[in-house]
């Protein structure tokens, strides 16, 4: 019986152990449950905590379907633990999958993580209490598979990350490196935080980071900026409350000016709520030379996102084909602000003085160049006024003009500036100009546009005037200088020693600084009409042919303007005037005009002697000439001829051939003896010509035309 009784003591303590063993079993996930939530950190608590356990071993659990809130999830969760006692549980890796965080930037940009609180570092008192968060924390979490959904601008941007940490319980510290892969990229991040301290260390770093995914975001909400290209990047602390330091390399913006950044290295300092950041970079672009530049930048934190900096680059120099240009330094003073919008403003005031533009190859210098150019961007329609002053520029060491103005920005990559040009060797010419810069690329586009109104000339030891010069003439291409074709320039007046021209006007273009195409000139001279073909300044040989179309010019005016004769009368004269120019010497070469069939006129010549002078009185030719010299006081012609040579250095000769009639008597008697006319007294009645036709040859001093030339050649060099 007592067997019996055992074994039924025996049975009934095992149907009972095993129904308390069955007990356990199946409610063991509701007692961990129950144990995870007692246990689980104040920053994950929510009222919103949901998680189902789907394995329980002696070394692990999983969990998954975890919701600690509608915007916090986590797919899975695998728990690695060692069981010391039924108290104490030694955690020691978890490795969560699948964990999604949404986030938001507010209007300081600062980022906000929904449905979780950051940690707060321990307080002293607190050193030596019994930390639950602390006997949860494993010794390693890995994250994988997770993202961020991070909501900017009304857009939600997705970041891929990793991240692993290890607990350091001996030290309070826990050591986590993440990697984040924003558009495909990576990014590292090293932090070491101290759980009496706070964040001890951080790092944050990529190499060859492209920043095109960035560019045709930024560019979406700020279409003037363009960036792209590949970056190494590093932001590192050891003191995260008061210092950082932040390496860049190769950053490059397409626009405004199509510049890279290199070498960025900025020193950041803490203090309350002033943020200075200071330290120095690189420009690199096809027309600058090697370079470092100092910057300054200030944020007051207490007056939102907004900030002021100060740059000075120190020596600048630049190098393009044409041109080079070089400034003892540059300041660069501003300041930059963010609006509702989380669109960046920049206002900028760029000064220098002491500049020099040389252009080499077009012998021409500018010396001692001053700016200060205000610049907004994005472009605002408010332009505030800049303005520059170049005080002497050179051509071939001789000075020409100088020049000063007003600077405005009228659009984000150009800039306008208007003002006036003072020539040095025309003083009483003043342009007013206006220029457009617009840069773009690696290049600098240019126009000017100049303008004389009523301007004067003066060359004294040329016998030169110019009066009522007008003009406007666009330089699609500054720099070179190069005009557009077409360029007209309207002259009242004229005069060269006795030459008086009026109504001039001269189409031209400049090619570059070196060549000028005068394209067509036309002007009024003796009451008629001349004009031009075109010619190139400079020619290889420097010889020009220029050749004169002469239309309807008034005979006794031309004569009296070439020194021939002083004369009066009517009729007109149509032909052509070559006229060659060769290092200094002017000369005619068979020039000649015409009076127009049918149409006659009327000549009268009061200094006729010439014609006879040096010419012996008992000679043949000395008769003839005597006859033309009395026609010529009053003479009707039915047709004329005009010719132009020049004969050695120094002589022009003019002949004048007339078929007409003298409007009266001539004291002359033809006497047979003689076989010609002789002159006869006043007893005598003298002759009437019914017709007759006098030919005038002059051999006229070239003195003064040599010396003209002379002189103009010492300008054109």
């Amino acid at each position: 019986m007592q067997f019996k009784k055992n074994i039924s003591f025996f049975f009934l303590f095992f149907l009972g152990g095993l129904s308390f063993f069955l007990f356990v079993f199946i409610n063991i996930p509701s007692v961990f449950e129950f144990w995870i939530q007692n246990n689980i950190p104040e920053f994950l608590k929510s009222s919103g905590l949901d998680f189902s356990i789907q394995n329980i071993g002696v070394s692990n659990t999983f969990i998954s379907k975890i919701r600690i809130s509608e915007s916090l999830g986590i797919d899975s969760v695998s728990i690695d633990y060692k069981i010391r006692s039924l108290e104490r549980i030694e955690v020691k890796k978890v490795l969560i999958s699948g964990l999604t965080l949404q986030a938001s930037l507010d209007k300081k940009n600062r980022i906000h993580i929904l449905g979780l609180s950051f940690l707060n570092p321990l307080k002293s008192e607190d050193k030596k209490k019994e930390i639950p968060f602390l006997k949860f924390l494993p010794e390693k979490i890995v994250l994988k598979n997770s993202r961020i959904i991070l909501k900017t601008l009304n857009e939600d941007i997705l970041i891929p990350f990793e991240i692993f940490s290890a607990l350091k319980l001996e030290e309070n510290k826990i050591i986590i490196q993440a990697y984040l892969h924003p558009f495909g990229e990576t990014v590292i991040s090293n932090l070491t935080y101290d759980l009496e301290k706070g964040i001890e260390f951080v790092q944050v770093e990529s190499k060859s980071f492209n920043l095109d995914h960035l560019g045709s975001y930024i560019q979406k909400h700020m279409k003037e900026i363009k960036i792209c290209g590949a970056v190494d990047f590093k932001l590192d602390s050891f003191s995260p409350k008061k210092e950082w330091n932040l390496y860049v390399s190769r950053l490059r913006p397409l626009d405004p000016m199509d510049i890279t950044l290199e070498e960025i290295n900025a020193g950041i300092i803490i203090d309350e709520h002033m943020i200075t950041i200071g330290g120095t970079f690189r420009v690199a672009h096809p027309l600058l030379s090697e370079n470092e530049i100092k910057y300054d930048l200030k944020i007051d934190t207490d007056k939102g996102v907004s900030s002021e900096f100060f740059i000075n680059t120190g020596p600048v120099s630049a190098k393009s084909e044409s041109m080079t240009v070089s400034f003892p330094e540059i300041a660069i003073s501003g300041n930059i602000s963010i609006d509702e919008n989380n669109i960046p403003e920049t206002h900028l005031l760029i000064k220098s003085s002491k500049g020099k533009i040389q252009s080499i190859r077009h012998k021409a210098l500018a010396s001692d160049v001053s700016f200060e150019i205000p610049i907004n961007f994005p472009y605002l329609k408010e332009r505030p006024t800049g303005k520059f002053s170049i005080p002497s520029v050179t051509y071939n060491d001789q000075p020409i003009f100088t020049a000063s103005g007003a600077v405005f920005q009228t659009d984000t990559r150009k800039l306008k500036l208007t003002g006036k040009v003072l020539s040095k060797t025309l003083p009483l010419v003043q342009a007013q100009f206006k220029t457009i810069l617009d840069l773009t690329g690696d290049q600098l586009k240019t126009h000017m546009q100049v303008n004389i109104t009523d301007g004067n000339i003066d060359f004294p030891e040329l016998g030169l005037t110019a009066k009522g010069i007008n003009t406007q003439i666009d330089f699609n291409d500054l720099l070179v200088p190069k005009t557009v074709p077409g360029q007209t320039v309207m002259i009242h007046s004229i005069e060269l020693k006795k030459i008086r021209i009026s109504d001039a006007k001269i189409q031209f273009s400049m090619e570059d600084a070196k060549t000028l195409l005068i394209e067509n000139i036309r002007f009024k001279w003796c009451n008629g009409l001349i004009s031009t073909e075109s010619l190139r300044f400079p020619q290889e040989k420097n010889e020009y042919l220029l050749t004169l179309f002469c239309d309807r010019l008034e005979l006794t005016e031309l004569l009296k303007q070439m020194g021939v004769f002083h004369a009066e009368g009517g009729g007109t004269l149509t032909g052509r005037i070559p006229i060659f120019y060769t290092d200094g010497k002017i000369a005619f070469n068979n020039g000649f005009l015409f009076s127009t069939p049918g149409s006659k006129g009327k000549i009268v010549i009061e200094n006729t002697d010439r014609i006879i002078a040096g010419i012996p009185m008992d000679s043949p030719e000395f008769s003839q000439l005597d006859v033309a010299r009395e026609a010529l006081k009053d003479f009707n012609y039915e047709w004329a001829k005009l010719t132009l040579n020049t004969q050695g250095d120094h002589t022009l000769t003019v002949n004048l051939e007339l078929n007409g009639k003298p409007a009266g008597l001539l004291p002359f008697e033809y006497k047979k003896e003689f076989g010609g006319f002789v002159r006869v007294d006043a007893t005598s009645p003298g002759s009437h010509f019914q017709g007759i036709k006098l030919d005038v040859n002059l051999k006229l001093p070239f003195n003064e035309v040599i010396k003209f030339g002379n002189q103009l050649n010492t300008i054109l060099k």
